[in-house]
């Protein structure tokens, strides 16, 4: 028989124990939550979107400042070779214009033998690889000029090597801020291409400012903006005429260019990013500090010599004018060297004497002619002298004879 004390102790090991029900969050603490939720989302959101506004704005300041980059490396890798490879006829800087610039240079060729070619590449365009025949001128950037007005040959029949650049900027009238401009390039008469966009050239500034050596001090004075353009329009350089200002562009040895890219920060607005470089010419005498650029033109027309005969005071008086590059030009005259001898003879000898450069003309009266041996004829040369020192070539006068 079972005692009740027993069965009760059964009764309560078999019956589960019960469970504490479990409560769920109030609406208190719903709240709570909700509102740490929003204090924290209103903290990160401004965060997050200052540092992608900062992202952008430093991504775009990168890019105005690489686009300018680019585009002044661009002009100074090339503008810097220019002359490379030019023949005796064809002019290094064709144009200089403050939002322009054309020079000649042998940039490219497909001969690897070429001594003159700056990049050797087999695959280059032949339309750019020797100089722009006058068949297919073209009218330079921003003017109404054509060039070339002839062939520049390396041999008869045979065009030279050097090709014609041209850098140019033109206004975007689809950009929204004023004055952006667009960068080209064009080689001889192929289609022109995009360098970069986005180049920003204030009101009444030039992109481009041009340089020339100041023959009294040698350093490199500005040539004025308001003297720009400068169109090489003589068909041949160094020719008689090659004077003005056609040959005011063969005294440029410098070009400096302020490219300015320009990023439009949606919440400050327009960002400038400015380059400031200038490209020495050094084909145009700059690899040597004392060179002042092309020899001088030979002095036009022939200088005239003129017997006055009488007892003991026979005398020759030559007259000559100034070469073109004393006054326009170069401008780096110097000197004039004269020389004497007798017809026939095939040396000069020594100078028989030396001018400054100054004037206009000269009258110079030869002192040696009463001593001159007599029954013979003589005739002078004219050389004009820069500061390298280069010589120009021969100004032959007539003959003179002495009785």
């Amino acid at each position: 028989m079972t005692s009740p004390s027993s069965s009760i102790a059964r009764a309560s090991i078999a019956r589960p124990a019960a469970r504490t029900p479990r409560s769920g969050f109030s609406l208190v603490e719903m709240m709570i939550a909700v509102t740490l939720m929003l204090f924290i989302f209103a903290m990160v959101v401004p965060f997050m979107r200052n540092q992608t506004r900062q992202v952008g704005r430093n991504a775009g300041n990168m890019d105005a400042l690489q686009n300018a980059r680019y585009s002044q490396n661009a002009i100074d890798r090339e503008l810097r070779v220019a002359g490379a490879g030019v023949v005796p006829q064809q002019m290094f800087i064709v144009q200089a214009d403050p939002m322009a610039v054309t020079f000649n240079a042998d940039l490219a060729t497909r001969d690897s033998s070429d001594p003159n070619g700056v990049y050797y590449d087999p695959n280059a365009d032949t339309a750019t690889t020797h100089a722009l025949p006058a068949a297919l001128a073209i009218t330079l950037p921003r003017s109404t000029q054509t060039y070339p007005g002839q062939d520049y040959v390396s041999a008869p029949g045979v065009l030279g090597s050097a090709a014609t650049i041209s850098y140019w900027l033109t206004r975007d009238s689809t950009a929204p801020t004023p004055n952006i401009y667009t960068l080209w390039r064009r080689v001889n008469a192929t289609t022109p291409t995009v360098v970069s966009t986005g180049i920003y050239v204030p009101a009444g500034t030039a992109f481009f400012q041009y340089y020339k050596v100041n023959q009294a001090t040698g350093a490199l004075d500005s040539i004025p903006t308001a003297s720009l353009p400068l169109l090489h329009v003589a068909v041949q350089h160094s020719s008689p005429a090659d004077t003005g200002q056609s040959a005011q562009t063969d005294s440029i040895r410098a070009v400096s260019m302020t490219v300015t890219g320009m990023f439009d920060d949606p919440s400050k607005g327009p960002v400038y990013r400015t380059v400031s470089t200038m490209s020495k010419l050094l084909n145009a005498g700059l690899l040597d500090a004392s060179a002042c650029g092309q020899p001088p033109i030979a002095v036009s027309p022939a200088p005239v010599a003129t017997f006055y005969g009488g007892a003991s005071t026979d005398s020759i008086v030559l007259t000559r004018n100034a070469s073109i590059d004393q006054d326009a030009g170069e401008k780096d005259v110097n000197y004039y060297i004269v020389y004497r001898r007798p017809v026939g003879s095939v040396d000069w000898g020594n100078p028989a004497t030396t001018f400054a450069a100054g004037t206009a003309s000269y009258h110079w009266s030869d002192p040696q002619a009463p001593t001159l041996p007599g029954a013979t004829s003589y005739e002078y040369n004219v050389i004009a002298q820069d500061c390298t020192p280069a010589n120009s070539g021969d100004a032959i006068s007539n003959s003179v004879a002495l009785p």
